[in-house]
């Protein structure tokens, strides 16, 4: 048994956040709406050249001017022979952020999706 506030589920034993999922279907700079204070996208299968960058808005209805947000990633491709990514965030406003995707390798495309975990607290 548990109580939800303001999507965490608290029950005896732990904490259980509320997890989203989406994918981008077209566009690596397709923006997503995803609802959820935790969850996972995962990019459409990008070729981003070598020491180069593109973003994307992650539309969510738990970002508040005030919220902390992590971000990860994971990487489907080959490490190095097919790029190197790295993810940041820049705040938009309140309900969004900018994710930032580069390819951090000097002279590798990345060739693959991506997939970027996050949670809002």
């Amino acid at each position: 048994a548990g109580v939800t506030i303001d999507g965490v589920v608290c029950k005896d034993g732990g904490i259980d956040l509320l997890y989203g999922y989406a994918e981008q279907l077209t566009s690596i700079s397709t923006p997503i709406e995803l609802n959820s204070p935790s969850g996972r996208i995962t990019t459409v299968s990008t070729t981003l050249a070598a020491l180069s960058s593109t973003n994307f808005a992650l539309v969510n209805s738990y970002i508040k001017a005030d919220s902390i947000i992590t971000v990860s990633c994971f990487y489907s491709g080959t490490l190095i022979t097919e790029g190197i990514p790295i993810i940041y965030i820049s705040p938009s406003a309140p309900g969004a952020i900018i994710i930032f995707l580069v390819n951090a390798h000097p002279t590798n495309a990345l060739n693959n999706a991506v997939d970027i975990a996050f949670t809002i607290v």
